[in-house]
């Protein structure tokens, strides 16, 4: 159990940096390829319709590519390139992050399970599948866009295809079904592997798109036209220079600098960018600060938004809820209702035991000044206290207003929300309070 533990603890170190490093690739071909990025355009809009997770890409993308010239916006981008490769993006990479902290949370306790420990990884496994399917789409895209002659060839040696990433997945799978867990774990890096260098040619190539003519030319000393390894297809007309992302050019330059100083010919070259991004080299941990560093500093560019379960509402919306809520209103008023404001938070204890086990959804506030107060849950209790705090023996009111629940909110659902009451309280006729409601 001890072994597979650690091997699985291997795992959720290789490929928590894969999910990051198949990011920076991902942004790359967005440029490369001069992709719409309108599949990007995700937000949070409260309601649990939309992963956090694949919001979390979307916004580490953007961050990449933001000032880029070539993968601008929604309205900007090639529209025959936005392909499943490209619009899958957010959905898969952001499945893999899940995968992965759902491995990385049962690690942790060392008392789980192989049974548990393999379920997690297998799914690990389908989903580093997908994530090595689409990266395969983009390195065949940017292939075709490539101006350097010989990287394809290069690149067939490799033998990487999806059947190579179904067989792993299908001998991961029969481990699986036989609780093989320790034969399950190593096919699974098997398929890890795989998918590593899946997204490293990715790389390669969109560099390569971006930069391949210009970059050889410097680096043969501006000669141009044959290359030791390959024919670069020399430009007759000096192009201007199109800007990358602010993400993406930072990693393009460490990337350069890393090859200049290294040995002629492509082969060489292709073999010092794929060991630059190996895992396992010793220069790949400074590769993988820089590109958290980019996306950690860029924090503050990224869109702020609503915390989750509450929305705006603005324009066409604002003026649904008036004419709602008037005609509510009017029909509240006809039955001879007043209005009624209460606090938006109540004394703790006011609440407290009202709601049994959807006592626990109530928002507590901080302690202020000696008051334990709680966000209202709903618009009854407010009005039971109003009513015993003022000795009311009747009293028919309508209250229209906002109240806030903790949970966690389904989709079309909220934490803070609208509620239009109305209720009667003292001695009338049997059920006629009721008919009247």
């Amino acid at each position: 159990m001890s072994s597979l533990l650690e091997s699985c603890k291997l795992m959720d170190q290789s490929s928590s940096a894969l999910s990051t490093v198949a990011i920076a690739s991902a942004a790359l071909s967005c440029e490369a390829a001069r992709a719409n990025l309108s599949a990007f355009d995700l937000t949070d809009s409260g309601d649990g319709s939309v992963s956090k997770e694949d919001i979390g890409v979307s916004s580490d993308i953007k961050v990449l590519l933001n000032g880029s010239k070539l993968a601008v916006s929604s309205n900007k981008g090639d529209d025959k390139v936005n392909t499943d490769s490209f619009s899958k993006i957010p959905v898969v990479y952001g499945n893999v992050r899940e995968a992965v902290k759902s491995l990385h949370s049962v690690i942790r306790v060392v008392s789980n399970s192989g049974e548990k420990l393999g379920g997690k990884v297998l799914h690990l496994c389908f989903e580093l599948r997908n994530l090595g399917e689409g990266s395969l789409e983009r390195v065949r895209s940017n292939l075709g866009s490539v101006g350097v002659e010989g990287l394809k060839g290069i690149f067939e040696k490799e033998c990487l295809s999806e059947e190579s990433l179904r067989n792993g997945v299908k001998l991961a799978v029969e481990a699986g079904l036989e609780k093989d867990y320790v034969k399950l774990v190593k096919d699974v890096e098997l398929v890890l592997g795989i998918v590593w260098k899946i997204v490293s040619w990715e790389a390669v190539t969109a560099f390569f798109v971006l930069e391949g003519v210009e970059f050889l030319n410097e680096k043969s000393g501006g000669k141009g036209g044959q290359f030791d390894g390959g024919n670069v297809k020399a430009e007759k007309k000096k192009k201007k220079k199109v800007l990358l992302g602010k993400g993406t050019s930072v990693i393009v330059e460490m990337i350069k600098d890393r090859l200049m100083s290294k040995g002629e010919g492509l082969e060489k070259i292709v073999e010092e960018f794929l060991s630059f991004l190996d895992p396992k080299s010793a220069d790949f941990d400074g590769l993988l600060k820089k590109v958290k560093e980019i996306l950690e500093s860029n924090e503050s560019r990224r869109i702020p938004k609503t915390p989750k379960g509450t929305r705006d509402f603005a324009k066409e919306q604002m003026t649904i809820r008036k004419k709602a809520f008037s005609i509510i209103t009017k029909v509240f008023e006809r039955h001879c209702a007043t209005a009624l404001d209460t606090p938006a938070f109540e004394l703790k204890e006011t609440l407290t035991g009202k709601y049994g086990e959807d006592s626990k959804l109530i928002y507590d506030l901080a302690d202020q000044g000696g008051e334990l107060c709680s966000l209202r849950y709903d618009l009854t209790v407010p009005f039971s206290r109003y009513v015993a705090m003022n000795g009311l023996t009747s009293f028919k009111r309508y209250h229209i207003d906002k109240v806030w629940r903790r949970d966690n909110p389904s989709k079309g659902r909220y934490r803070e929300f609208y509620q239009c009451d109305f209720d009667i309280a003292g001695q009338y006729e049997k059920m006629g309070p009721d008919f009247e409601v």
